[in-house]
C-alpha cells in the first residue's frame, strides 16, 4: 500500500513541469561544480609541476655556474710557461724563479734578465738555505718558504754547489740538496724544475786549487751526482756551460778575472744559452 503510494507521488512530481526544471537545473549545477573541482585539481598539479622544473632548472643553472667558476679558477692557477723565441729569447725567463749564489747573482745583474723572480746571494749554498737565510727578494728580506709562497712559477733554476766544495762529502750535499728539491716540488707542484750542473773554474784555477776544493775534478764529481739526483726526483737537467768553456773543457780564461765568476759580457752568453735548452 505504502509502494503504490510512493509510487503515485513520484508520478505527481515528474508530471508537474516546474518541479521538472528545478530537477535539472539541481542536475546541472552538481554537473558544473564536479568540473570546476577536477580543474581546479589539474591546475594545482600543474602549478606544482611547473614549481618543480623551475626548481631544477635554477638548480641546474646554478650547478653549471659554480663548475664554470671552479674551472675558471683552476685555469687561473695554470702557470704559463713560454716556448724559447730566438727573436724573445728571455722570453722563457717570463715568472721563473733562479735560486743560487753569487754567481746566480751575478746572472741577476749583469744578463739583463728582468722578468723573473731570484733568491740569491754571494756565499750561498744549501745548508743555509734550509736554516731559513733570508735574502732581499723584491725589495723584501724572506726566506726561499716565504719566496716559494710569492705565486706559482712556471719555471725553477737551482744553481748550488760550488760553496759546498769543500764540505767533506759529496754524500752530505746531495742530502740536503734533495730536501731543498723536495720542498720546491712540495710547494710549487705544477713548476718546471731545473738542476743546473756547475760550471767549471778556469784551468789555471783548477790547477791552483788541485790540493785544495775549487777545482773542476771536484766539480766533475758534484755534477755526475746532481745529475743522478735529478734522475731519481724526476727532474729536468742542465748543462749550460757548453759555450763558456774551452777545448778542455775548463772555462775560459777570458771570461773570468777570479777564475770562478764571470764578466759580463760572458753572464749574457750564459743567460742567452740557458734560455735556448730550456725545455
Amino acid at each position: 500500500m505504502n509502494l503504490e503510494k510512493n509510487g503515485n507521488k513520484t508520478l505527481k512530481l515528474l508530471k508537474n513541469p516546474k518541479l521538472w526544471i528545478l530537477f535539472v537545473f539541481i542536475v546541472i549545477l552538481i554537473m558544473t561544480l564536479a568540473g570546476r573541482c577536477t580543474d581546479l585539481r589539474s591546475q594545482e598539479t600543474g602549478n606544482t609541476g611547473a614549481a618543480e622544473n623551475t626548481a631544477v632548472a635554477e638548480n641546474t643553472a646554478v650547478a653549471e655556474s659554480t663548475d664554470n667558476d671552479i674551472s675558471d679558477s683552476q685555469s687561473d692557477n695554470k702557470v704559463n710557461r713560454i716556448p724559447y723565441d730566438p727573436n724573445n729569447p728571455y722570453g722563457v725567463f717570463e715568472g721563473a724563479l733562479f735560486i743560487g749564489d753569487s754567481r746566480t747573482e751575478g746572472l741577476r745583474v749583469y744578463s739583463g734578465i728582468d722578468n723573473a723572480v731570484f733568491f740569491c746571494a754571494k756565499s750561498m749554498s744549501i745548508d743555509k738555505i734550509l736554516n731559513g737565510k733570508k735574502v732581499n727578494v723584491n725589495g723584501s728580506n724572506i726566506s726561499i718558504s716565504e719566496t716559494l709562497a710569492l705565486k706559482a712559477y712556471p719555471r725553477i733554476y737551482v744553481c748550488l754547489g760550488i760553496n759546498e766544495l769543500g764540505w767533506n762529502s759529496s754524500d752530505e750535499f746531495i742530502r740536503q740538496y734533495g730536501i731543498l728539491l723536495d720542498e720546491i716540488i712540495k710547494q710549487q707542484p705544477d713548476a718546471d724544475i731545473y738542476v743546473e750542473l756547475l760550471i767549471p773554474v778556469t784551468a789555471s784555477k783548477s790547477e791552483k786549487e788541485a790540493g785544495g776544493v775549487v777545482n773542476n775534478t771536484r766539480i766533475y764529481e758534484y755534477n755526475l751526482r746532481l745529475v743522478d739526483l735529478a734522475e731519481k726526483k724526476g727532474l729536468k737537467y742542465l748543462n749550460p756551460d757548453q759555450p763558456l768553456l774551452d777545448e778542455n773543457g775548463c772555462l775560459k780564461e777570458e771570461a773570468s778575472t777570479d777564475g770562478v765568476h764571470l764578466l759580463r759580457e760572458y753572464y749574457i752568453i750564459w743567460a742567452e744559452h740557458l734560455a735556448q735548452i730550456t725545455y
